[in-house]
This record gives structure tokens, sequence and C-alpha cells, in this order.
């Protein structure tokens, strides 16, 4: 799997960085759902970084949107800057969780499937 969507940069609510895990939101259009594995292209540099791709659930907010979370970047991204999301492969479907804490340690789940895919892939 190997799937490209490029986008802006939007202002999210925050809560991303609440949790612990900022994201950069995207306004696309992308038709699947899920949580994948990317590379994302952004001011020339690629990152390694973990992609909600859908709505959320847990907030139950049923509008479609995209976040990446960037792994080992503590930059900041202004909103209207364009960045290039590189889809790696898909970890898994979009759940709803009983609260934000059980949403926050799947997110850290999902952040270490990306490492050990990164790692892995690496090897080969």
């Amino acid at each position: 799997m190997s799937r490209v969507i490029s986008g802006e940069v939007v202002k999210g609510r925050g809560l991303g960085k609440k949790l612990g895990f900022p994201t950069l939101n995207l306004r696309t259009e992308f038709a699947e759902t899920g949580i994948f594995v990317a590379e994302v292209l952004l001011d020339g540099k690629k990152y390694l970084s973990a992609v909600h791709i859908g709505p959320k659930p847990t907030l139950s907010d049923p509008k479609k949107g995209v976040e990446a979370f960037l792994l080992d970047f503590s930059g900041i991204v202004k909103p209207k800057t364009m960045i290039q999301l590189n889809l790696k492969e898909k970890i898994r479907d979009i759940k709803k969780f009983e609260n934000l804490k059980e949403l926050s340690e799947m997110i850290k789940k999902d952040v270490d499937f990306v490492r050990s895919w990164y790692n892995s892939s690496q090897k080969k």
C-alpha cells in the first residue's frame, strides 16, 4: 500500500496536544478511513507519522478529518502550510473509546506500532 494525500494544514481543536500527541490537521478529501503508518513531507523533510483519517467517535464528531502525528517533530507548523502524506500501511480501523484516557493509551500503542514497522522495514 502506498497512497499519497496532499492538503493544507488547518487549525484543529488542540485535543491531540492536550493528550501528548500534537497533530497536524489537513483539509483534504480521501475516501478510506482508519489509522495508518505514513511518511509526511514537510518543508522538504520526511517525518514518520501515525495518521488518523475519518470521524472521531470518541468525541461524538461524525465529521471526517485527517490528522497526522509526526514522530520526533517538535516544530510549529502554521495553518495553510501544504504537506504531503504517503500512507504506507493501515494499522487498524477507527473505534470508539470509553474515555480520553483509553484513547490516549491506544494512540501510544499506534505510535509504538509505527516505530516498530519503520524499524523492521529498514532492515529489509
